[in-house]
């Protein structure tokens, strides 16, 4: 009898034991979870009807209205321009979104400049009045640079870093738009083949876009601005 009592005694114990360290290992997990950042915009999602919405020359206030506060505000510099140090620094808020990364620039914090995105759901599409390529999806990831772009392009470059390797095409729109558009792909063509031909890129993937109000302007959304 006096063992049975010494082995339920144990045996509680051991439980009582079991689940202060399962408790104590489920309390560290919430701690972990705790410290990883959470951004302001995580369950928001944007919409192409939003994006009609805050096209270039809208109110810049609006995409508050809409999306609430950035979850990061920087200097930029366009893609197609050289920084001067007298030149006054465009802003840009980025919103981490549910199903999208968005860069809203402004150069008076007044009038909205350019947005660019780069969606990660397969439901956004480029503004039907932007994209040319009829025979082509007009979502990011399946829309695909084709010949019309090639051959009304205004500006090109290569938006190469430590960790991005971009190229961006861009077209302008006048009358009644007068808007550029820039279309971001991956550069799997110049990084392999020097000297390149812009034809060599017809076909490839647009993984984002930029419309902004002025064709020296066009802004992307670099992998360091995304920490």
């Amino acid at each position: 009898m006096f063992e049975n009592i010494v082995s339920g005694i144990i045996g509680g114990l051991v439980v009582f034991m079991i689940d202060k360290l399962i408790k104590k290992i489920e309390d560290n997990k919430e701690s972990k979870k705790g410290k990883i950042p959470k951004t302001l915009n995580a369950n928001t999602l944007i919409t192409n009807e939003l994006i009609e919405s805050i096209l270039p020359d809208r109110n810049y206030s609006k995409v508050k209205e809409l999306f609430g506060l950035p979850d990061k505000t920087v200097e930029d510099f366009s893609i197609f321009k050289e920084e001067t140090s007298s030149e006054k620094k465009p802003i840009s808020d980025l919103y981490f979104l549910k199903n999208a990364n968005l860069k809203i620039t402004t150069m008076d914090e007044k009038t909205i400049t350019s947005i660019t995105i780069f969606s990660f759901d397969g439901k956004i599409e480029i503004p039907s009045i932007y994209y040319p390529c009829e025979e082509k999806s007009s979502k990011i990831g399946n829309a695909k640079i084709c010949s019309s772009i090639i051959k009304n392009i205004s500006n090109k470059t290569q938006v190469h870093t430590i960790r991005d390797r971009g190229f961006a095409i861009q077209n302008y729109f006048g009358a009644p738009f007068y808007n550029s558009i820039t279309y971001f792909c991956f550069d799997n063509i110049s990084m392999v083949n020097e000297p390149y031909k812009i034809e060599d890129f017809v076909n490839q993937p647009i993984e984002g876009f930029c419309i902004s109000n002025d064709n020296d302007q066009a802004f992307y959304i670099y992998d360091y601005e995304l920490r």
